[in-house]
Parts: C-alpha cells; structure tokens; sequence
C-alpha cells in the first residue's frame, strides 16, 4: 500500500515469512483465507456462525439487573465539562483526536474524514485501501468516530441528571443509525480489530448503564451487535509472531464481553488463565509495554485497568487476575518514569492519542496512575475518574488502593526499560537508551536512542518533534521517525540510518542502538556506534542544572547537534554557543555550550506534535561542530526570579 514497488512488498513479506513460526503462518494463512474467500458478504457459513453467536449470547446474556451500572452525579468541578460535551454532541459534532470538532451527523458521517474531505467506501472491509497513501486522508478519524465514545458521553450524562427514562430513545436511535450505517463487515470500521475491540468496549458500557431502561426488542438489538462484533474479533484478529498492542486490544475486548455473559466456575479460570498469559507477555520486567513507545504504554495500561474493573466489578478480586494486578503496579511506575512529576507523558516513539473511553482527559495525561487524593496535580481525568468509581465502586476503590502502594513504594521511578532518568532540582531529564520495541522490530520506535525529553516539574522544556498523523501523511511520519526529528547528534547533510519498508509504513527496523555503560543516581552514560564514529553521550546534574557531554571519535566530519526547544523564541545571548528561551509558563531559562568549539548555530520554527492532531510551534536549534578530540558539553539551567 505504501511501498515504492510491488518488489519492495514481495521482498519484505518473504524476509518475514522466513523470521515466523510455522504455528503463526498456518494461523496468518487463515485469517487471511476468511478475509478473502470464506467470509463474503452473503457467505451462508458466515450468516451461519453470525447467527449461532447471537444465539449463543442471547442465551448466556446475564439478568439485567445483575448487568446495572449505575452512575450518580457528578461533582461541581465535572458535571459543566460533562454538560458541554453533551451539547457538543447533541450538535452533531465531536471532538476528534486534537483535530477540533468533526461531523458524527451528516450521511456519510461514519465513513468520512471530514477534515480532510474524504470518504472511504461501504464495501467488505478486505477490499479497502484504508490507509490510502496516495491521498491526504486519515482513516482514524472515521475510527475514531466509529468507536462510539460520544454515545457514552451522552448516555452518562442522562444517567447522571436521572433522564435516561425519557433520553432513552434518543441514545438508542443513534446506535440504530451506526448500526444502519455500518453492516457487519462493510466499510472502513470493519478494517481492525483494535477499533471493533474499543467500539464494543464502549457498547457494552452503554448497554450495561441502560440496562434497567431496555425492553426485549432493545436488549436483542444490543447483544446483536455485540455477537457481531464478538465474532469480527474471533475470525479477524491482528496477530503477529510478536503479538503487540492491537492483540492486547483484541483479547481484552473479548474478556469484556465476557462480562455480561454468565460462566461456570471451570470456563471463568480458563478464560482469565489466558488472558493473564497474554497480558503478562504484553509487557516487559520494568513494566514497560513491550513497543517501548510511551503513549502506547499508556493505552495498553488502560484497556488492562479496564479489564480489571470489569472482573470485578462486583469488589471481589479473583485469584485468577493476581498477575494482571502485578501488571498494573509495574506498569504505573514504568509510566512515573516516563512521565513528570504531574502526571505528562514524555512523547518519545509513535503517539496516535488513543483512549478507550474518552471523558475530555488528554492523551498525554498519566495522572490517573498517580496518588488521586495529591490535589495538586494538575490534570484534566476528574471527569474519567468519577465515571469510573461511579460504575465499578469496588473494584475502582482497590485500585486506588493500588496507587497508593505505588506511591509509597517509588514517588517516582528512576528506570523502566529502555528509559532511564535524571533529576536536578525541578527538572527531570528523560533519555532513551537500549533496544527497539516488539522483539526489535520497532513498529512504534524511532530512531531516537540517546536522545531525551526534559521536563520542569510539570512543564515541557526540551521535547522532540513528535509524532505527526501517520496515516495522514507518509512523508510527514517518515520526518518524525527519522533521527533528525530528535535531540541526537547527526551527520549534517543526512540521517544516522535510512528507514526500511515494514507492514505498512516504513521503520527504524535494523538501526543501531545504545548501549548503557554506566547508571547512577546523578549520572547516566550511553554510547551507540553510528557508521564510522562512535558517540557516546552522558547525562548528569549539577544541583540545579541538567550537563549533557558528547564525546565523539572515528571521524573528523562536520556534525550536527540538534535539540528541539518548546518556546516562540530562542535569544543568542554569545555568538553560537548561549542561549535564553522563556517557556510557556513564563519560566526562564538558559542553554549554553560549556565545552567544545561550536562552528555555527541555526534557530528556526518548526512544528511540535504534542496530540496525534494538534501541532505548536516550537524552535529547533541547530549547531554544527568539528568533533576533533574534545567533547561537545552542553548546560541547561533555569533563571531564578
């Protein structure tokens, strides 16, 4: 789809074909053979299982009453955001991914990226280009639309000003419409089974909050689509031979379903003896999710909270999800160490703002793994939180049980694999060193190693570039991969590696990374070999200032320092070496090269991607130098009032 040639596609399938399993392969071969050949629109097998599945679900479905969540009101500081996102919404509009407002009203609202203006077809999903790499259009708006969080944004509120009587009907023939507007496996919204996981995620939340209001007729319609959807993610998983988030999105959308079904005692261990085995292998020692992009670590640690609440929802806590509370105590200090000390994930890797539920929280906003009674974070998941303590009252109140134990066993961590940290004062300095995600593949990672992120309690100082909308623009995504989109030395007229074809798009697959030599609780030392030169690059702080020394060795060509500021102006206070930069919360600091002969220094504006959609203007400073035999040091320190 995105490939230079046709060879490029044929050599790249064949190479993985060679790195896989024969188990993987046979399984591969069978989705895809269900995709292409057995599972058409109108197949008599299809229609067969479609209906054995409802029947099923329909038969083990769970008393209503025993389904109930039940939301109460909510406090003076929520219930206003919740107001406005239901006018919003009952406007025809939805806020979509930091694109602004989209249309969810019009005809062909579900199958259209209206920013773009561009639609895809309503044909069987096997047959669409969804990524469309010759267009200017991005398929996650449609997703995003499609997974129906804005129905559960108005069924909450009318659940919390006691209307859900008489709004019923409204709530209902939005969810008639999608259905209408989208057939079981026709149109772009049947395209992945990590949306169709995250859609009916949201449709059994909704089902379970109108419970007490459905007749008959409504409870069929509801377990109808959910069987659909339940089948879609039997018959068309994403898999890999390293399976990755969009796996984890799949079995944990099953398990969900799971919970409005009744079980006996054997199939209930069954079930969450393998979804405690996926979810293990889904994350590594430190906690870390296994792609190593941070906002992904965060989403994966969602749908695992959400699993949790779901299975126990009644307050019991079952044997069988020990290892899944394991998970997410290791996973909530890997967040602390990627995170400030407010709660704002550091953007390193691919970053497509993805939520599950989304209550106006920012995708970057960790603070819900944070200590909750801690009043002065600074965060927009109020609203979130108090929906879900309202809806799992017990089983949310042993996770905040949980926050607090990691809170009193790391304030906040210092080291989640391949992360590791330094801090001075207010400042906290985040840098990448070690292996790409995903057993090596690198499906979210960039070419970052040795780069790093520096926060001033809870705001941004240095950042990098980002990540631009990757099913937007190719050429947008392949700049934010790149080395030079990072705060990492380069050479000055190309990149330290070229990128390689991968599933979709192309990868950092293949590059060199750092190795650690040498961790303390003030220092850290790195060094990666690129081509010809080694570089090896130490992090330490000096008491209130954050010290980065390079050393370089094996060549004497001109390089490039590049480091990605979040302000509107950078001042040169010497020549090419000092600098002044005021953030956007007024703070001053300075960034000044203590050591080592700077040839020439550039200032210019580019963009930051801090969400999938929204970008900022910020300045990139870049400074050439020979490397000779001294090291290139460099100091940022903030200006006290």
């Amino acid at each position: 789809m995105v490939f230079t040639n046709k060879k490029n596609r044929i050599i790249y399938l064949l190479k993985r074909l060679s790195e896989s399993p024969f188990d993987f392969l046979l399984h591969k071969v069978w989705i895809l053979f269900c995709k292409k050949i057995a599972f058409l629109p109108n197949s008599p097998v299809l229609m067969l299982l479609v209906k054995i599945t409802e029947y099923k679900l329909l038969k083990n479905s769970k008393d209503l009453n025993e389904l109930k969540l039940s939301i109460g009101h909510f406090s003076s500081n929520s219930y206003p955001i919740l107001s406005d996102l239901k006018d919003i919404v009952e406007n025809g509009k939805y806020n979509c991914l930091g694109y602004g407002l989209v249309d969810i009203n019009s005809e062909n609202a579900f199958h259209t990226d209206c920013v773009h203006n561009y639609s895809w077809p309503q044909k069987h999903f096997s047959k669409i280009d969804f990524v469309c790499s010759n267009v200017r259009a991005d398929v996650k708006i449609p997703w995003e639309k499609s997974r129906l969080q804005w129905l559960l944004l108005l069924t909450t509120y009318y659940a919390s000003t006691n209307a859900l009587g008489s709004e019923k009907s409204d709530i209902l023939n939005c969810f008639y419409n999608w259905q209408e507007k989208n057939k079981f496996l026709i149109g772009v919204n049947w395209c992945s089974s990590m949306e169709v996981s995250i859609r009916v995620m949201n449709i059994v939340t909704i089902y379970r909050i109108l419970s007490p209001y459905l007749n008959n007729t409504e409870v069929t319609m509801f377990l109808k689509s959910i069987a659909q959807h339940k089948l879609y993610l039997k018959l068309f998983p994403e898999i890999s031979d390293i399976p990755g988030n969009h796996f984890l999105a799949t079995e944990i959308g099953l398990n969900i379903i799971g919970s409005i079904t009744n079980h006996t005692a054997k199939s209930f261990s069954k079930s969450f003896s393998y979804l405690d085995e996926v979810v293990v292998n889904q994350f590594n020692e430190d906690g870390m999710h296994i792609e190593y992009a941070p906002m992904y670590h965060r989403l994966c640690l969602d749908m695992v909270l959400l699993s949790f609440l779901f299975s126990n929802d009644k307050g019991t806590v079952h044997n069988n999800l020990a290892s899944i509370k394991k998970v997410l105590k290791q996973g909530m200090l890997a967040l602390r160490a990627v995170s400030s000390v407010g709660g704002k994930i550091a953007v390193f890797g691919d970053n497509d703002s993805g939520q599950v539920f989304w209550f106006n929280q920012d995708a970057r906003d960790a603070s819900l793994y944070f200590n909750l009674k801690n009043k002065s974070l600074n965060s927009n998941n109020s609203l979130l939180t108090e929906f879900l303590s309202m809806i799992f009252p017990a089983a949310f109140s042993s996770f905040t049980d949980l926050v607090e134990e990691v809170e009193e066993m790391q304030p906040l961590s210092s080291t989640a694999y391949p992360y590791h940290t330094v801090e001075a004062d207010t400042f906290k300095l985040i840098t990448r060193i070690g292996k790409l995600g995903l057993g090596e593949r690198g499906a979210h990672d960039h070419d970052d190693n040795l780069s790093f992120w520096l926060f001033d309690d809870n705001d941004d100082v240095i950042v990098e570039m980002g990540c631009a909308p990757y099913t937007l623009s190719i050429i947008d995504r392949e700049a934010c991969i790149s080395s030079s989109a990072h705060n990492v030395i380069t050479p000055v007229s190309s990149e330290r590696y070229s990128l390689v074809d991968g599933s979709i798009f192309k990868t950092v697959k293949g590059v060199n990374t750092a190795l650690l030599t040498d961790k303390s609780k003030d220092k850290i030392k790195a060094k990666i070999v690129i081509d010809d030169f080694e570089h090896e690059r130490t992090f330490m702080q000096n008491k209130q200032s954050i010290i980065i020394k390079d050393m370089i060795t094996g060549t004497d060509e001109l390089l490039r320092y590049n480091i990605y500021v979040n302000t509107l102006k950078l001042t040169v206070l010497n020549k090419s070496d000092s600098f002044m930069f005021t953030s956007n919360t007024g703070n001053k600091y300075t960034l000044e090269f203590t050591n080592g002969e700077i040839y020439s220094s550039e200032v210019s504006t580019i963009k930051f991607y801090p969400s999938y959609g929204t970008s900022e203007n910020i300045q990139l400073l870049k400074s050439s130098f020979f490397p000779h035999s001294s090291s290139i040091e460099i100091e940022i320190s903030k200006v006290k009032s």
